[in-house]
């Protein structure tokens, strides 16, 4: 059996080293300090080392690393450690591990159990290191040293051929380890004469005699080094205390002790007596005591550990990593106040790994970044130092410090003011570039629509040409509800990219995009209906990150012309218009009004909210558009929001029809469609084909047309293929399209129609217009 897995059956942790390659190394360094020595991986103090790891390391001929994590070694390098080490050993004895390995250079590894709260020493001697815990490897057998020598365990048994619960190592010795530490052994002190006579007291009253007593005082005080002159001068206070000990009886006289103590001393001396020293609390047991006050959850697809605790006069609740920076900061902080000095490192660690273990043992709960949404109450995060929310119900709404849903805060959130009853959402046009009231209408619909309880969430997508103030717009509407140190996005790179941002906030605003690739529109749409996302685990080979995300986005800068259908029907698309030089406002002036009014605001918004809970169970819509249920939400907040009742209804379908209308003019594949549709066939009239034969027709009808190659389709397939996602724009255009059944031939099969009467296809003439038969 290949010897790393060996390592790994027998409960060893092993990690894969480089190896020595000629004069240098595999790392391909030509300066390589240490040439078949070093981690193959960056991260090797977390890395798995289960057997099926081990098995699929890519690396035939690594180097073997063994983690030293509950294990010790003196690490003995050439002839100078070896002369180090016979120093000691000529002072206090010869030392014999119960594990060795010779080192390929010619040195020693002796192997011992792991001693807690022992830390590495290097160089503590010359040519001695002792290694220990996390942090700490040594190359093993089989592996080659850059000399050319091989390492080799030394009599039986080892980590290659015994399991580690079978292998008894010993523990260092404690010469060894004071030797390591540069400490001074300790010398017996003596015990204090009053301490031993308490101690002989105790033992009159647990129903020992007095002359007994007597004789234990005084062997004690000649154990702890006492001379018999000195254990005299306790002789008469001996007497005292113990007949004081024992009223009522005899007298207990000077003659009597006196004898006790010529008996004592003419024994032969025994070790001393110490007194036992009370077992000290470790770091690592005053971090964990320092923790009672912590409350361990775990919450997502992936059980991510989550630790509530109570820092100030509040609760905060933060993610609890294998880095646990949290959890570091405030146990140090608590250790610093107790004890007046810093924490060990290693203690924090343990720490961190038991918080972790807790969290993974703990209830399954919902964490939530500046939303929580339910049909009976919604709350929104404050993102403030006293970690408050802002709790909204069918019945108004109140700000309260210690919200009944667990936040976590995303990276760069900003705290929200305290909203102010009785305000208006007039005041805010001013500060955004709307247009008309249509647009002012849905601009206020998605921010309303950011609180949907439940169903899928309407985008927000804003273009116009240059000044027309798209950025100051989009970022005075995304700091209503969800100021962020970071404003708005960049343009994702690809879903990964999108997905850790979404995962930081409560909405999600991207700046100046010129253009939606298609795996950025399907992402686009997956965040309004709600997105589960999986992928592997940077530096683990079969490790899965798993994350889900669903929030209302902020689209700035990209056209509708430039847009996916599907991703289309998710967006309200509204184009501002060019503001004039004598109409413009300067970044100063915005934002010291924007702060002014954001309270009155915000409370204004809430109260549409809390109008919404209340009217939701009682609003239906009958021809709801195909988001239903952001328009029903909309709608039932409708009689706090400042237009008519059916206003937003009536914007939406404009815009979206609008919409629909510039993206067949600026989609050529939709347009020829609309063409070849209004010239072949007449209302009413419906025609069956395969995407090839269409897409004759269509190449036929747009010969004489430029377009972009780039976005036509360039195979049947191709066709097919944007056939259902171009259905609701062709539709808007009184063109239907759907896939027919399939029959027993194998090619699918499409049928297009024009709704609508069907004409006639001839006149019939009037009787009397019918010539008599002769």
């Amino acid at each position: 059996m290949v010897a790393r897995v060996q390592y790994a059956l027998n409960g060893f942790n092993v990690i894969p080293l480089h190896t020595p390659n000629g004069s240098g190394c595999s790392c391909g360094q030509p300066d390589c300090g240490k040439p078949g020595k070093h981690p193959r991986i960056s991260a090797w103090q977390q890395a798995p080392c289960d057997v099926a790891t081990v098995e699929g390391w890519p690396w035939a001929d690594a180097n073997i690393g063994l983690r030293l994590d509950d294990l010790t070694v003196l690490d003995v390098d050439g002839a100078e450690g070896l002369a180090s080490l016979a120093a000691l050993e000529a002072e206090h004895g010869t030392l014999n591990p119960r594990a060795r390995q010779r080192s390929g250079s010619g040195g020693l590894h002796y192997l011992f159990e792991g001693v807690n709260g022992l830390t590495k020493h290097l160089k503590f001697r010359p040519g001695l290191d002792l290694l220990t815990g996390p942090g700490c490897y040594i190359v093993v057998e089989p592996s080659v040293h850059a000399t050319g020598g091989v390492y080799t365990w030394t009599g039986a048994p080892s980590p290659l051929t015994a399991r580690r619960d079978n292998i008894e190592l010993s523990a260092p010795p404690q010469w060894l380890l004071d030797a390591a530490t540069n400490r001074k052994p300790k010398t017996a002190e003596r015990v204090p004469a009053d301490r031993v006579m308490g101690k002989a007291l105790e033992k009159i009253q647990a129903g020992s005699g007095r002359n007994d007593a007597g004789l234990w005082l005084f062997a004690q005080l000649r154990d702890n080094g006492y001379s018999r002159d000195e254990a005299l001068l306790h002789l008469r206070d001996w007497v005292t205390r113990a007949n004081e000990a024992t009223p009522g009886q005899d007298r207990y006289s000077i003659k009597e002790a006196e004898a006790s103590l010529r008996s004592a001393y003419k024994r032969e001396a025994r070790d001393p007596w110490t007194e036992p020293e009370p077992e000290k609390e470790s770091h690592a047991d005053v971090l964990l005591r320092l923790c009672d006050d912590f409350e361990y959850f775990k919450s997502g697809p992936a059980n991510d550990g989550y630790v509530r605790m109570g820092i100030g006069d509040h609760r905060e609740l933060w993610r609890v990593d294998s880095k646990g920076t949290k959890v570091r900061e405030v146990v140090t902080h608590r250790f610093l106040a107790q004890k007046g000095r810093a924490p060990r490192r290693e203690a924090l660690n343990t720490v961190v790994d038991t918080v972790m273990a807790k969290c993974g043992l703990g209830s399954k709960a919902d964490v939530y970044v500046r939303f929580a949404r339910s049909r009976d109450a919604i709350y929104l995060d404050m993102c403030d130092d006293q970690w408050r929310a802002i709790e909204v119900t069918k019945d108004g709404w109140r700000v309260v410090p210690d919200p009944p849903v667990l936040f976590r805060r995303g990276a760069g959130a900003r705290p929200l003011p305290v909203p102010v009853k009785g305000g208006t959402l007039d005041p805010l046009r001013a500060l955004v570039n709307a247009g008309d009231d249509s647009q002012w209408c849905l601009m206020l619909a998605w921010l309303v629509g950011a609180f949907l309880p439940q169903g899928a969430f309407s985008h927000l997508a804003l273009h116009g040409e240059q000044g027309s103030a798209k950025s100051t717009t989009a970022l005075v509407l995304q700091s209503m509800l969800d100021p962020s140190d970071a404003g708005l996005n960049s343009p994702p790179k690809d879903e990964t990219d999108a997905t850790v941002s979404a995962l930081h906030c409560g909405t999600l605003c991207y700046d100046n995009l010129s253009g939606c690739r298609a795996e950025l529109a399907d992402v686009f749409c997956r965040f309004s209906t709600g997105q589960g996302y999986r992928t592997r685990t940077l530096y683990e080979t079969l490790g899965v990150t798993v994350a889900s995300v669903k929030l209302p986005i902020l689209l700035n800068g990209i056209d509708s012309t430039v847009m996916r259908a599907d991703l289309l029907e998710r967006c309200m698309t509204l184009k501002l218009p060019r503001i004039m030089a004598q109409d413009r406002l300067t970044e100063e002036g915005v934002w010291d009004t924007f702060t002014r009014l954001h309270p009155g605001c915000l409370g204004a918004l809430l109260d549409a909210v809390s109008t919404g809970l209340r009217n939701l169970p009682n609003t239906k819509l009958t021809d709801a558009p195909r988001m239903s249920d952001f328009c029903t939400w909309i709608v039932a907040c409708e009689p706090a929001l400042p237009w008519k009742p059916g206003e937003f209804l009536s914007a939406y379908r404009g815009k979206l029809e609008s919409a629909n209308s510039d993206l067949v003019e600026n989609d050529s594949t939709a347009s020829a469609i609309v063409e070849w549709a209004e010239r072949s066939l007449q209302p009413g009239i419906s025609m069956e084909f395969v995407a090839k034969d269409l897409l004759v027709c269509l190449n036929d009808i747009t010969r004489d047309y430029p377009k972009d190659l780039r976005h036509w389709p360039a195979s049947p397939e191709a066709l097919a293929h944007r056939l259902p996602r171009l259905a609701p724009v062709l539709r808007a255009q009184g063109i239907e399209v759907r896939r027919l059944p399939r029959t027993s031939k194998a090619r699918s099969r499409w049928e297009i129609r024009r709704p609508g009467p069907q004409l006639p296809l001839f006149i019939e003439p009037d009787a009397e217009t019918i010539p008599e038969a002769a």
